[in-house]
Parts: C-alpha cells; structure tokens; sequence
C-alpha cells in the first residue's frame, strides 16, 4: 500500500467522520471510545470491541468503529508509549544485563521482568487510553461544535 492510497483513506475516513449527522457530543464521544482498544493487544476484534463499549453507553456506532479503525495501524507505536508510561510510573528498569550466575537465576530473572513488564504495559495502558480519550473527546467536540464545516472544506482540499 502506497503514500497516495493511505491518504486517500485517511481522507475517506476523516470526511466521513465529519459528516456524521447526530451531535457533536456523542461523535466526539464514540470516537474516544472506540479507539480505546487501539491501546491494549486485541488480536483483531478491536472494531468489534469499538462497538461492544460503545453500544451501551449511547454513543455514535460509525465515529466509534472510525476511532478503532484509524489506530488500528498505529498500534506498534502505542504499545512502546504503553511501556514507557508504565515504566516511568512503576519506576522499576527493564534491563537484563545483570545475568551473570547459573541457569536458575537467569529464569528467575526472566520470569521477574516479563512479569514487570506486563504490569508496566497494563498500567501504561490503563494511564494513556485514560488520557487519549480525554483529550480527544474535548478535542474533537470542539472541533465538531464550533469548526466543522472548515475543517471539512479543509480536508476535502487535502
């Protein structure tokens, strides 16, 4: 897939989501939710995961599965935030260059940080998807509330 087909599908996709007749609140609102399983390993049901969060809580069905669509190819990227979130805030290093002793150790020592890790990567996680979705809610609901109309003659131009 070239430059010119991933524009010209993040275009497809950005229109689309401006063009979403209900109101800016629950755009903004499936949106947000819908790219929150962009930040947790989901194997593939991302979008449908985008729709199972966003279905009870009454917010736009076509903004959210746009939100877990546009992270879906972002995810490598997310999960090394994820990291970096939990291990600043759990402040335990992921080096493994102190293996110096015999066999037991080294798989003690491994099994230790594997486990760090996946408590950082689920606290990084739980931090980032937290803030995402705040941010971008606020974000897009002012955007949809006050500036949709230019910034959908913006992306149209793009």
């Amino acid at each position: 897939m070239n430059f010119q087909n991933i524009k010209r599908v993040a275009k497809y996709h950005f229109i689309r989501l401006f063009r979403i007749k209900s109101g800016a609140k629950q755009v903004a609102f499936g949106f947000s939710l819908g790219f929150i399983p962009n930040w947790f390993p989901t194997f593939g049901f991302g979008p449908i995961l985008s729709v199972a969060i966003s279905k009870p809580l009454r917010a736009n069905l076509v903004a959210a599965i746009i939100g877990g669509l546009s992270g879906a190819f972002l995810w490598p990227f997310l999960f090394y935030l994820n990291l970096k979130a939990g291990n600043f805030l759990v402040h335990i290093g992921t080096h493994l260059s102190s293996i110096e002793k015999e066999d037991i150790e080294a798989v003690q020592l491994f099994y230790y940080k594997t486990k760090t890790i996946g408590l950082e990567f689920l606290i990084g996680a739980l931090v980032n998807c937290t803030l995402f979705a705040v941010i971008s809610y606020f974000s897009l609901y002012f955007i949809l509330s006050r500036h949709r109309h230019f910034y959908l003659r913006l992306i149209r131009k793009w």
